[in-house]
């Protein structure tokens, strides 16, 4: 009898095993779905990648890691290949699905390409993500590492997984092969202007390429391709659409049912026929930002600035207690929530910067980046080793406001921002911005800087 029992519980335990082993694969991609995979949607991928402007490396390698190589259930049950949730203007079909929370919403499309053309449109229709398209087309890592800066997914490992697929696949030869097809037709313009774009970008901030782009062989003057969606779209909640330079606004406001002088006195113009490339806003802006902070760019207006954030002018005076007759100052920090802090050093003192690696550039280029486009109010909470001073950020000086108190709080075990915030009565959002913090996470024995009211 114990022979016997030996013998059934041996084999239990291969039965076992066997199950174990399989479990363990159908829940992985092979070799040949990933294959398969690119093979069916490369060529999508490249066509994308010459309308939006979207790497057709860094496409595929988040298809292949958002679906599961098409066999995720998102992209089986709702053709969604990107895992792109509903957000708040989707009028679309869609599905609820277990994901970050239980039942959460996500986009459903007829088809895969479907999915595959929204995706591009999100990206280049949102202002978390503009950032992106000023980096090289071909440089995968900055895309990937943007990704994940931006907010794309939670995953800590979001970056490396894009850029470990790029690599393993060789996903970077679509890349090339879209970016060469945009070059060499003579109808897009999309490649000579991003070329300039780049080049421009890369002289005033210092940005290194990984690898060479040469310059076509001659700029054509085809329609100018916009940063923004082609169309109507939203800016902070608020209607508006993106015009070229002489666009009579007579024909925006009979398009769109607006009085000519109600056109005019909502985007603060002097004049029905706009002198540059403009977003013109069909409903009246907000008292508030599409972002918390605006960071100042070289030679960056009062009026640019309402315009691309979705605020009123007079309102970013107000939070910033600036006089009509001031100008606005390279690094300045504009707040567009809530009223700017009295100290100009406030963001300067506390803001840390981690010294570049040499194998590691990329990611401190991207920083930078970043920094300067303002779609990120986060920056790294490292220790900078270099012993080199932080950039200063300008924040106005308010001219007549006593400075607030502030305090140094060392955090203990068992805090959270949120038991912080409610023993001096400030907010989880201002404890992150006065600290710059990325998210949540604290350490005990972390120093936190808190302006007391």
């Amino acid at each position: 009898m114990k022979a016997l029992a030996k013998i059934m519980a041996s084999q239990a335990l291969i039965i076992f095993g066997a199950t174990i082993c399989f479990t363990q694969v159908s829940f992985a991609q092979t070799d040949s779905q990933i294959q398969q995979y690119i093979e069916i949607y490369k060529p999508i991928a490249e066509e994308e990648m010459i309308r939006t402007g979207v790497p057709a490396a860094i496409s595929l390698a988040q298809g292949i890691v958002e679906s599961q190589a098409g066999t995720g259930w998102l992209a089986t049950h709702a053709n969604n290949q990107f895992g792109i949730k509903c957000k708040s203007d989707w009028t679309g079909p869609s599905v609820l699905h277990n994901d970050d929370a239980p039942d959460e919403c996500f986009r459903a499309y007829g088809n895969p390409d479907s999915s595959w053309r929204d995706h591009s449109d999100f990206l280049r229709s949102s202002p978390r993500y503009a950032f992106l398209f000023s980096l090289d087309p071909l440089d995968y890592k900055a895309w990937a590492q943007g990704l994940k800066r931006a907010g794309y997914a939670t995953s800590s490992t979001y970056a490396q997984q894009l850029i470990n697929t790029v690599q393993t696949w060789n996903l970077e030869q679509y890349s090339e092969q879209a970016y060469a097809q945009m070059k060499n037709n003579p109808q897009n313009a999309f490649a000579a202007m991003l070329d300039k774009k780049v080049e421009e970008d890369r002289r005033a901030m210092g940005i290194v390429k990984h690898k060479p782009v040469s310059q076509p062989a001659a700029e054509t003057k085809a329609a100018v391709i916009s940063p923004y969606p082609a169309g109507l779209f939203r800016i902070n909640g608020r209607k508006v659409v993106y015009l070229p330079e002489g666009t009579q606004l007579i024909s925006v406001a009979e398009k769109y049912h607006i009085r000519l002088s109600r056109l005019v006195r909502l985007n603060e113009l002097n004049s029905d026929v706009i002198n540059k490339n403009m977003l013109i806003y069909l409903q009246k802006k907000k008292k508030t930002g599409a972002h918390e902070t605006h960071l100042v760019r070289n030679g960056e207006t009062l009026h640019e600035v309402a315009q691309e954030e979705g605020i009123q002018s007079k309102w970013v005076l107000k939070r910033n207690r600036i006089r009509g007759s001031d100008l606005l100052q390279p690094g300045e920090v504009l707040y567009l929530h809530g009223y700017a802090p009295d100290s100009n050093q406030l963001l300067a003192n506390n803001r840390r910067t981690s010294s570049p690696k040499k194998n590691d550039e990329w990611k401190q280029k991207l920083n930078n980046l970043l920094d300067q486009q303002n779609k990120n109010t986060s920056a790294p909470a490292a220790t900078d080793s270099s012993g080199k001073q932080p950039d200063t950020k300008i924040v106005r000086q308010a001219k007549q406001s006593p400075p607030p108190a502030s305090v140094t709080y060392e955090v203990k075990q068992g805090d959270t921002l949120y038991n912080i915030s409610k023993k001096y009565g400030v907010t989880v959002e201002q404890i992150q911005q006065w600290n710059l913090l990325d998210g949540t996470t604290i350490k005990i024995g972390q120093s936190l800087i808190i302006h007391t009211k």
